[in-house]
């Protein structure tokens, strides 16, 4: 636009005078011109960016470029980064309302070619600053940013960092990553024992975003379903909750065989769940964030159960009681027209049992 070209002839000509008070004025011109139609004079802007000179006072420029969609420089972030830090640590006393001077950079850093370069200045903070909630930012900004280097980087900040892995932003920010590798290292997350971030006030997040990862990820979900049944003894609750989350009708009949057949124990509490679930599919409304639910045809599942219940094997009443929770679903919320009442009509067997449910 006219008005733009005005303001970056004007950059131009206080860029060319080297002086630190024409740099300060330039930074100013050059963060409104980047809201302007600047057509292809970026270069004009960048010039700006990469004056000589402290970096402190351009974030709100390289703030703007990222809003614009322009890649920013690591190092100009990094500089800004190394010079509010020494500002910071230089002051004799300080409180937690100086770490924004800090955190702000390491956003930006999150969203340039080089994120890393922010793990060795975390491990560089003073024990005051390096705390995990002062982080929550930065690992949402990561989650967002370019998933390779990001994931690295996140891997990176929780070895420096302790208790990084607990705090509620890390595991969204892996399912914003939503790799292969995101879903396999929140996996390992829920099954180590050393770790805090499964209790708490970050638990249901927690397992929220592990069930996410595990239903967009199938590989994953094979691997997970294998551990489960390995500790089903000693299963923690969070992944019988992600369990109930994530099985579909396959899964429950493979998923039968490793029941306690009192169904006391978290596999089969977890099934049960699942089960109910199933009845029902979600159903997006187009246009909107709401969803309608409508009852769900699973009449394979019904047949599979059947099957196992007619075998009056140990866990044959487990199976029934599972028809039984698919039946009173179907009281309450009616039933698909593709689905028979009976389970399984070729049997010849009676369904529910003589005398009523079991």
């Amino acid at each position: 636009s006219v008005a733009a070209k005005v303001v970056l002839d004007r950059i131009d000509a206080l860029i060319a005078t080297g002086r630190a008070d024409n740099l300060q004025l330039a930074i100013g011109l050059a963060t409104a011109a980047t809201q302007m139609d600047y057509g292809s004079r970026i270069g004009t802007i960048n010039a700006v960016v990469t004056a000589p000179g402290p970096m402190s006072g351009r974030h709100g420029l390289l703030q703007v470029l990222l809003f614009t969609g322009e890649a920013i420089s690591a190092a100009s972030v990094r500089q800004g980064l190394d010079e509010a830090l020494a500002k910071v640590v230089g002051q004799q006393w300080r409180s937690q309302n100086e770490w924004w001077v800090i955190g702000r950079w390491f956003e930006l850093l999150a969203f340039t070619d080089a994120p890393e370069l922010m793990i060795d200045a975390a491990e560089a903070l003073p024990s005051d600053l390096k705390q995990a909630h002062n982080f929550d930012r930065v690992v949402t900004a990561l989650g967002h940013a370019d998933p390779g280097a990001a994931f690295k980087t996140l891997l990176g900040l929780a070895e420096k960092i302790q208790g990084l892995e607990a705090t509620h932003s890390y595991p969204g920010a892996l399912v914003h990553i939503g790799s292969l590798e995101a879903a396999k290292h929140l996996m390992s997350l829920s099954f180590d024992p050393q770790s805090t971030h499964i209790s708490g006030h970050g638990w249901f997040s927690f397992a929220n975003a592990l069930t996410a990862m595990l239903i967009k990820h199938p590989s994953v979900k094979r691997e997970f379903l294998a551990r489960v049944t390995e500790k089903r003894d000693s299963l923690a609750p969070i992944h019988a909750r992600v369990l109930s989350e994530i099985i579909d009708q396959k899964d429950v009949i493979s998923l039968l065989q490793h029941c306690d057949p009192s169904g006391n124990d978290p596999i089969s509490q977890a099934l049960e769940h699942a089960v109910g679930e199933l009845t029902m599919a979600r159903h997006s409304i187009e246009g909107t964030n709401a969803s309608e639910r409508e009852p769900a045809d699973l009449s394979w599942l019904r047949s599979e159960l059947f099957r196992v219940y007619l075998k009056h094997e140990p866990i044959a009443g487990f199976a029934a009681k599972l028809l039984s929770i698919i039946d009173i679903q179907r009281d309450m919320y009616g039933r698909p027209p593709s689905e028979p009442r009976h389970p399984d009509v070729g049997s010849g067997a009676p369904w529910p049992a003589i005398g009523g449910r079991p």
